[in-house]
């Protein structure tokens, strides 16, 4: 063998080897960054998933807001419904009330002035009483006087007569 074809050969085996060793190379190379590229589309792809996992949770949320949102709209409405009928109903009270009131200071007045005329009435009914049993007594004195008078006078007469 003579050293040129022994160095050809060596040198094609060496190429050969060497391109071996480079595509070995390169291919672990790929794999790891197509390994890391994986993984971090494998991170993006679950944080893709958490965040719809996030989304349809905070859809249901909402939704689940959404009813009581109206739950308590209605409950709102028939407060303000039954307030709005309790104030009607107040204000209808108060102006019996004020009816009331009016009819009480009315009756109240008219009172006052009986008691003032039946005042008046028992003290005008005391005079005439008094002036009565004054008339009565005059009437008893003239009464008792006029007795003796006739008394006298008949002794008197009896007297006379005699």
């Amino acid at each position: 063998m003579d050293w040129q074809s022994f160095n050809q050969d060596y040198v094609l085996i060496a190429i050969a080897s060497g391109s071996f060793l480079a595509g070995v190379v390169f291919t672990r190379l790929a794999l790891r960054s197509g390994k890391r590229s994986a993984a971090s589309e494998d991170r993006r792809d679950h944080l893709i998933r958490q965040l719809e996992a996030d989304l349809r949770l905070a859809k249901r949320q909402l939704e689940e807001y959404a009813v009581q949102v109206e739950t308590k709209t209605q409950e709102c409405d028939q407060s303000m419904a039954t307030v709005l009928d309790l104030n009607a109903l107040l204000d209808q009270r108060n102006n019996e009330v004020a009816s009331l009131r009016n009819e009480v200071k009315g009756a109240v007045k008219k009172t006052h002035e009986l008691r003032r005329e039946l005042t008046n009435r028992a003290e005008e009914t005391l005079r005439e009483h008094v002036r009565a049993e004054e008339a009565r007594t005059e009437l008893d004195v003239v009464r008792a006087g006029s007795d003796a008078i006739v008394s006298e006078f008949a002794r008197y007469q009896k007297r006379d007569d005699a």
